[in-house]
């Protein structure tokens, strides 16, 4: 898997959130922080994956929670 920006603008996306999911994100990224410090790993760098695997990159595709996988369909 890859990552890479868009070739074009028109490939860029806003995506808008509701209020209460912007706030549930900073709570998890600040408890990963405190985490990652609590462990002294360091600070995550700002284009750190939200919910990655166990080495801190993507997760593979199956690998999602069953939780995590019945939110994401409805």
């Amino acid at each position: 898997m890859s990552f890479k920006a868009p070739k074009t603008k028109a490939g860029r996306r806003d995506v808008t959130l509701p209020d209460i999911v912007v706030e549930t994100l900073r709570e998890h990224r600040r408890r990963q922080v405190e985490q990652r410090m609590a462990l002294r790993l360091g600070k995550l760098p700002d284009d750190a994956f939200v919910f990655p695997a166990s080495t801190a990159g993507p997760r593979l595709r199956g690998s999602c929670p069953v939780t995590g996988a019945r939110f994401a369909t409805m």
